[in-house]
Parts: C-alpha cells; structure tokens; sequence
C-alpha cells in the first residue's frame, strides 16, 4: 500500500452447495425376524430416517401392497408416537398406507406392524416393495417430495 491506493490480489473464490432437504431424507424397510413359517407372524419395520436435515418434515406417506408377495398376506393396522413428537400410523391390512407426521429435523422415526403369514403361503423367498415416501416440509411452504418417474 502506497499512500490511499490498496493493492490487492485477485479474487478468492469457493463453491458451496445446497441440498433439498428432501434429498437427505432415508426410508427403509426390513422384516425383523425373518424367516418366518407359515401361518406365522413377521415383524415389518419402517424407517423414516430425518437426521441429516434441520428441517421438519409433515405428513410423510407410503404405501405397501403386501398381496405383490403373491399370497394374501395382512397387516395389522397400527399407530405411535417417536421420538420428538412425531406421530405415525398405519392403516389398511392387505394394501397398507403408512403416515409419519410432524417428524423433526435431526430425528429418526422408526416403527413397525405385525404381518400374518397365510398357512397356505409357498415356501420361498418373497419380495415386499414399499412406494417412495413422499413427504411435505414444515415451513411457510407445502412442496411434496417429486416422485420418481415410472417407465
């Protein structure tokens, strides 16, 4: 510096990036005591995993269509609170819809319905699929999650 002139370097630069909250957001399934016989009962647990993001998330729904195994398999209906507050619930018994509500940032719900095995079940492996969740953000905004495109 010589006199009132600043000499200085160019510019620094740095990159940031920013996520949708709905990005961060994990849903996962699993049944808990698997195998089962049957005519037995298995455990089938849902995760709504919410602990990377800040934000709340609202009214986070799924569906489940448990006859897709290829038996009738049937859930019993269910409902609970998690950790923070958030509630869920499960409704319906052969194709099952599943809410998780008022889930804050920063916090993992997890919970689970009993599924009836039918006696008359073939024996093998069977795979159950879960819809994409799709939740709403709590703010000033209602934006769902964009739901994968089907081919």
């Amino acid at each position: 510096m010589d006199g009132n002139t600043l000499t200085t370097a160019a510019g620094i630069n740095d990159t940031l990036t920013v996520l949708s909250p709905y990005e961060n957001i994990i849903f996962s399934t699993s049944f808990t005591d698997d195998p089962v016989e049957t005519g037995g009962t298995v455990t089938l647990e849902f995760t709504l995993d919410n602990s990377i993001n800040s934000v709340a998330i609202d009214n986070a729904t799924f569906t489940d269509d448990l006859t897709a195994m290829g038996f009738s398999a049937s859930a019993t209906a269910d409902s609970g609170s998690c950790t923070g507050g958030a509630t869920w619930s499960v409704t319906g018994t052969t194709n099952i819809t599943g809410t998780v509500s008022n889930l804050p940032g920063r916090v993992t719900c997890t919970f689970s319905v009993f599924v009836s095995i039918p006696s008359d079940a073939p024996a093998g492996i069977h795979t159950n699929t879960t819809s994409t969740v799709c939740p709403w953000i709590s703010a000033a905004i209602s934006t769902p999650l964009p739901q994968p495109a089907t081919n």
